[in-house]
């Protein structure tokens, strides 16, 4: 969560001229394909996460079974 929020603070940084909501729009238009590469950052490979977890909870549903 901490990279989002330095995103959004290092885009609002920046200085822009022109109206309020010329500035706003702008820096949307830069903060956009930034967070795209945040979002591939952390939602890629989701299904080598799953498999992963699927294994940690077969490992620990039997390791839990065996103990009674």
């Amino acid at each position: 969560m901490n990279g989002f929020l330095d995103l959004i603070v290092d885009i609002w940084k920046i200085l822009i001229n022109g109206n309020p909501m010329y500035r706003f729009t702008k820096r949307l238009g830069l903060l956009k394909p930034k967070l795209k590469s945040l979002h591939h950052q952390y939602t890629s490979h989701t299904t080598s996460y799953v498999v992963e977890a699927k294994t940690k909870w077969a490992v620990t549903q039997t390791t839990f079974n065996g103990s009674f």
